[in-house]
């Protein structure tokens, strides 16, 4: 995709104005062709690369008062077949068990971040079966799958 781009650039800066092209458009079949040409490599220029991995944490509810939140893990990664994985994890935890933070709160209350021993744990085991990574990350003191 990098490659794509840089020859997308390079044949976009020798083509010179789309504007100019699409007036010609009439000249010859050619340009019509041109004008063509332009967009798709103005539109894979701006593409933006699929990441190769990416580790998102949402807060789905937060009782302060009972020292609990619910989270939604979701993680994408490519693994080493080259096929992308996608696994989500609905987990809560309780304050009073916490030893160390699975998932960390911002002060207000709003905003989770995951710890990267747990990131770590859900990387690692992402490749197993749901039910073999729900017994993993059971088995963390003070969350709950």
């Amino acid at each position: 995709m990098l490659t794509d781009q840089e020859v997308a650039a390079e044949s976009l800066r020798r083509m010179g104005d789309r504007a100019a092209l699409d007036a010609r458009r009439d000249e010859a079949e050619v340009f019509a062709r041109l004008v063509a040409k332009h967009d798709y490599y103005t539109e894979l220029g701006a593409a933006q690369l699929a990441p190769v991995d990416r580790h998102r944490v949402f807060l789905r509810r937060h009782d302060p008062a009972r020292g609990e939140a619910a989270f939604r893990i979701e993680l994408t990664k490519l693994d080493g077949s080259g096929q992308y994985l996608r696994v989500t994890v609905e987990l809560s935890q309780v304050a009073s068990s916490w030893r160390t933070k699975v998932i960390a709160l911002d002060e207000d209350g709003e905003s989770a971040a995951a710890s990267q021993a747990f990131r770590a744990t859900v990387y690692r085991c992402a490749h197993l079966d749901a039910e073999t990574l729900f017994v993993h990350l059971a088995g963390i003191e003070g969350v709950t799958v």
